[in-house]
């Protein structure tokens, strides 16, 4: 999987999100616990990662603690709040639809559109090239996604969270 490392450096640059003493209790064991600024993360199995990502991404609510964005306090109700607050995830579980083309997975719910009726297939296969561009990849957003390696799959899945100018 590669990609390109000053998309990397600058988003470590840019990065907004900020945790603070982050806890997440199932029952009587701490699922997640995080102190400080997040550039990686990594840990055992069943450390608490995902659950990190839930509650940055809007999914779970964290026990205690504060998530701060752009210096200011926030919490989500959803992950359609964190989006709208700029903060895309991307899960491991892959959600591509295979029968769709790339372009019409990266672009899902955001197709550009002649009118109502009319999706404009030029302007969403080179909005679609664009985002993998910025990424390094040279898919083509023609081909079925279900007929891509799983890698491929997975650089669909970033430019998805990409397609909406996120952020985080």
């Amino acid at each position: 999987l590669e990609v390109d490392r000053r998309l990397v450096e600058k988003r470590i640059h840019d990065l907004r999100t900020e945790l603070k003493e982050v806890e997440k209790r199932k029952e009587r064991q701490v699922a997640a616990r995080h102190d400080h600024m997040t550039v990686s993360l990594v840990g055992y199995t069943n450390a608490g990662k995902s659950t990190l990502i839930k509650i940055i991404g809007g999914s779970t609510q964290q026990s205690r603690g504060e998530l701060r964005l752009d210096g200011r306090v926030v919490a989500f109700d959803s992950p359609r709040d964190a989006l709208a607050k700029g903060i895309a995830t991307v899960h491991q579980e892959l959600s591509i639809v295979p029968e769709l083309s790339v372009a019409e997975n990266i672009l899902m719910g955001r197709l550009p559109r002649f009118n109502a009726l009319m999706v404009d297939w030029r302007a969403a296969f080179r909005a679609a090239e664009e985002i993998l561009a910025r990424l390094g990849s040279d898919i083509d957003v023609r081909r079925p996604a279900g007929r891509l390696s799983v890698a491929r799959q997975q650089i669909v899945e970033i430019a998805k969270a990409m397609a909406g100018d996120p952020g985080v």
